[in-house]
């Protein structure tokens, strides 16, 4: 997609943000009005079916720690690196089942952060309590409130 087009869609979710309507079909109407007649038309053929979402949602967010680094995984024993690859196994079911929203962690750092599509706090909690890594104690973990500001579409690894 063009820059130009990223940031009018950018801006139209912040409008949308606003009214709770579909981002969208307000940058549609942001460029007819400016008359990118051309870059419009792309928008509309290549467009899913307009949908409505709540964009003030709260989602929430586990810091775990320590960070699954080259550091770590040098110094883990047997029993650890089982612990982190049932915990990639079950971020990746996670992911593919709409809990998890995004996961990742610190290049060469001191925490991962994972963020939870989840209804409310407890089921969040519970989510967060099920990773191997923290129900093993290989890694703790804290929870928080958190809302995405900005997001790209991406699967897991890219």
């Amino acid at each position: 997609m063009h820059p130009r087009v990223q940031l009018g869609l950018a801006a139209a979710r912040a409008v949308a943000a606003a009214h709770v309507v579909d981002a969208e079909a307000v940058a549609l109407e942001q460029l007819t009005r400016v008359k990118h007649r051309s870059i419009v038309g792309v928008l509309r053929a290549s467009r899913p079916a307009l949908t409505t979402r709540n964009v003030f949602k709260v989602e929430f967010a586990y810091l775990a720690r320590p960070a699954f680094d080259e550091r770590f995984l040098e110094a883990a024993g047997e029993r650890e690196r089982a612990v982190f690859e049932q915990h990639g196994d079950w971020l990746e079911q996670r992911y593919a089942a709409g809990d998890v929203s995004f996961a990742g962690r610190c290049f060469d750092g001191p925490f991962a952060l994972v963020v939870l599509d989840a209804p409310d706090e407890q089921a969040a909690r519970r989510l967060m309590e099920d990773d191997p890594s923290v129900r093993e104690g290989v890694q703790t973990a804290e929870l928080y409130p958190f809302r995405t500001f900005l997001a790209r579409d991406r699967g897991p690894g890219r």
